[in-house]
């Protein structure tokens, strides 16, 4: 195992490790939504209660995977979504 000492990250469970994480960090990039966080902009996917993004660095520097709850209580400033259209009251949204 890598931690271990005895991979350099090309054996075959490492690979398919990565592949899947590569998956992944790809399905969030491509269907995910624009999120202004402080000063930055991020993809970011919601699914149920949480938001999953990256830094959006190159793929080949990607490393982690954040994840937390979308309507995180403890978050200020609070997030703002720039792909979301804003619905005001009495007004219904697009099926």
């Amino acid at each position: 195992m890598k931690e271990d000492g005895m991979c350099e990250g090309d054996c075959k469970p490492c690979k398919q490790n990565r592949e899947e994480f590569e998956k992944w960090v790809l399905f969030i990039r491509k269907y995910g939504e624009r999120c202004k966080m402080l000063k930055t902009t991020y993809t970011v996917l919601c699914v149920d209660d949480r938001q999953y993004w990256t830094m959006g660095d190159p793929m080949n520097t990607t490393w982690v995977l954040n994840r937390s709850l979308i309507d995180e209580p403890r978050r200020v400033p609070p997030l703002e979504w720039l792909d979301r259209k804003k619905i005001t009251e009495g007004e219904e949204e697009d099926e």
